[in-house]
């Protein structure tokens, strides 16, 4: 957990960021080949949806971000949009530990779709962009700063 607080210090500056960014990767790797760092990888795993009376197999890699609209919660993908019936609260309890994180009450994105945090929002790859709280802030700024690092291994 210091490891995770001092590189959460370095990322936060932009400058430091990039002059750093080839240390920390190495320290990075060498704790993971002490299995000091653990990383879960959900690149083959699938979710299921229950969209009206079908279901649909979706992988959780493709899911870009997840929304709610009254009763439903609504799975932006890659290949498309889904509708189910659920809460979000179930959605996340689902996909928190699969490289998710909740950027408003209503509303869960995929870490590894996040192209910029700014105060009030999360750009995404594609375009899009959803709203960030002030509540969740700090959380998905972690959080994105943290996969910055692990994912440049």
């Amino acid at each position: 957990t210091i490891l995770k607080k001092l590189i959460n210090i370095f990322f936060s500056y932009k400058c430091i960021r990039k002059f750093f960014q080839s240390f920390i990767n190495k320290i990075l790797f060498a704790c993971n080949k002490c299995n000091i760092y653990e990383k879960t990888n959900p690149k083959k795993q699938k979710y299921t949806i229950k969209c009206g009376r079908n279901l649909v197999n979706v992988f959780i890699k493709d899911i870009i971000y997840i929304d709610k609209i009254k009763n439903y919660v609504w799975f932006h993908t890659v290949n498309g949009t889904y509708k189910e019936r659920a809460t979000i609260e179930e959605k996340f309890a689902d996909l928190m530990p699969q490289n998710f994180v909740r950027t408003h009450i209503g509303c869960l994105v995929n870490l590894d779709y996040i192209f910029e945090v700014t105060p009030n929002s999360v750009l995404l790859d594609n375009g899009e962009s959803v709203v960030l709280s002030r509540k969740y802030y700090n959380e998905v700024n972690n959080r994105y700063y943290e996969r910055l690092v692990v994912d440049d291994d």
